[in-house]
Parts: structure tokens; sequence; C-alpha cells
């Protein structure tokens, strides 16, 4: 089924904007993310075997596969991204925006820590007083840690749970593609006022995922080159969730000093 819907991403076909829908939908479940972010469609089978990477697995050098397969489902993504984006010059809703707007939707449901395992709970205990961890974006107790990150992403209705670092390793390997470039363009290109980004709206997905992107220090550089420090400059003082939004990102980036309640 992977295979098939990539195949109509990679065309770019009219229906490319459903297949971007079963993405983001298939990953709201937590144990298909891995799956579903690694997805090669030369490695589905070896000598007769399912060689699908394991939601348990590690990325590591597989990570390096999947940026070099131009065929593998990020990469597909990534391209589809990149060919539609100059129809969002205009502000007429088209198969190719909702293409983009829910395929950023899949990525926002990938990079979202969301609720932490109770491995991840118990190390975090470990880390109370490491800097390097949980730091600017994420810096909240575990108790709050779910509720402040839906808050922030946008994203909510996860079922199960996910390790954060598997969630690090794929903000790295995201932050490796064109794909930071293109949110913060949509952010500081868009052809809507502030008071259009409804809940969903690209620019409100596109937020959420670069506040994502922003809780890791192995992602935020890639958001430095975008130009997301000054593009959100001008949103920073806006009242309610994109201005809230702005300011916890410049803040991880070093552009504002860290808020401590």
């Amino acid at each position: 089924m992977l295979q098939a819907l990539t195949k109509v991403v990679d065309s770019n076909l009219p229906e490319a904007y459903l297949c971007c829908i079963f993405f983001m939908n298939l990953t709201f479940l937590a144990h298909a993310i891995r799956p579903v972010v690694l997805y090669m469609p030369l490695i589905l089978r070896d000598v007769g075997k399912s060689i699908m990477p394991s939601s348990f697995d590690g990325i590591g050098a597989l990570g390096t596969r999947v940026l070099d397969d131009s065929n593998s489902l990020l990469r597909t993504v990534e391209r589809l991204l990149i060919a539609n984006s100059p129809s969002l010059m205009k502000p007429i809703k088209s198969v190719q925006g909702e293409a983009i707007r829910w395929a950023c939707g899949f990525i926002r449901n990938v990079t979202f820590l969301g609720e932490v395992s109770v491995v991840d709970h118990n190390i975090n205990k470990d880390r109370s007083n490491d800097s390097s961890y949980g730091d600017n974006v994420n810096n909240s107790s575990n108790n709050d840690t779910s509720s402040a990150n839906d808050y922030l992403s946008g994203n909510s209705g996860r079922q199960g749970v996910i390790s954060r670092e598997s969630i690090e390793e794929i903000c790295t390997l995201i932050s490796t593609t064109e794909i930071p470039r293109l949110l913060v363009h949509y952010v500081r290109d868009s052809p809507y006022p502030t008071i259009k980004w409804s809940k969903d709206s690209l620019e409100d997905i596109s937020l959420g995922v670069i506040c994502n992107l922003a809780q890791w220090t192995s992602s935020r550089e890639a958001l430095r080159r975008a130009g997301a420090v000054q593009s959100l400059e001008k949103i920073e003082g806006l009242a309610g969730i994109h201005g809230y939004r702005a300011r916890a990102i410049r803040c991880s980036l070093g552009a504002l000093p860290l808020q401590m309640n």
C-alpha cells in the first residue's frame, strides 16, 4: 500500500493530497511512525522476507539510505513540496496546495514528541539537571510535557508512545532535507494575513513543525540557515498561539533570552 501511495505522490497526480492525508492519519499511531518515515520501495523484500524497519529499530545507517534513495517516501514528499510550492503564491485553493498542507501535516506528526514513554520518563529523571536536554522549547516537567507539546505543535490524537530518541533522530533526518527551508517559506511568504491562519491551515501546521524541530540541537541549525530567526520576528509580538510559537522558536534558536516560569 505504501508503495502504491508513494507512486501517486511521486507522479504529483491530483489525488496526491489524499495520499498525504493517509500518511498523516497513519502516523497518528506511534508504532507506524518509524516504518513510514523510513519507507523505501527497494527494500520491501529480501529473499522473500519483509525488511520494513521495525518501530523499535534504531535509525542509524538506515537514515542515510533513506536520504540516498530518491524513491524513499521522505524524498518523495520533499519533491512534492518543492514542485507544488509555486502554487501557493496565489490565495486560491488548489489540489496542489492541499497536497502541501497535508504533507506538512504528516511531517508534523512524525516530528511531534508527544507523551514520553516510561523508559524516557526514568531517563529524564537522571537528566533533569542537564541543560542540553529538554532545552528551551521543551523545558517543562514530565507532567506538563505532553500538554505543552500539544499546544506548541498543534498536534493531538496520537495513539501510543514513541521514544524521544526516535523523534530526535527523525527531526535530525528531516533537517538534512529541503523541508525546513520550505516550512519557513510557507510562514514568511504566506499570501494570507495572520488573522486568517486558522487551525490546521498551512501556516499553522508549518509553525507547529518548526516548533518540533526547534526542540533539538541537531535540527536547529537547519532552521537558522532557513532564516527562521529573521522570518518569525515580525509575528513574535502577536497575541495568541502564532506569536507564542514564534517567541518559543526564536528563544530556542538563541534570538531571545530564555523565559523561566
